[in-house]
């Protein structure tokens, strides 16, 4: 039985069609869009600390310091998520396998499939 048209269980850990960008209400579990939503704060939050320069980085200035502090709490609050039931690791999973293999983003979130 299909559990929609993006995945056949809940413990899929690749799609059967790649939802994209734009999700309907309810075509993904729940668990998947807590995941997807601690995904969405770590990459806002890493575009923050990217955005610093070279002398932000060495001076470690207070406004730099914040934004990796709260990248550190983003990063943890997944890490958190995506171990709170195999139904979360499979989503977690689930998205990294659509990510190209030479995506950099990739990488980073291979981490926390483990």
């Amino acid at each position: 039985m299909d559990y929609s048209k993006y995945i056949n269980s809940l413990l899929d850990e690749e799609y059967k069609v790649n939802p994209g960008d734009f999700i309907e209400e309810g075509s993904l579990p729940k668990e998947e869009m807590e995941v997807r939503y601690c995904l969405m704060a770590v990459k806002v939050a890493l575009d923050k600390v990217s955005q610093y320069g070279f002398f932000s980085h060495v001076l470690k200035t207070r406004n730099y310091r914040m934004a990796t502090d709260l990248l550190k709490q983003y990063e943890e609050n997944l890490m958190i998520t995506v171990n709170k039931s195999p139904i979360h690791k499979a989503a977690v999973r689930r998205i990294v396998n659509s990510m190209p293999v030479n995506n950099g983003g990739r990488d980073i979130l291979l981490k926390y499939t483990r």
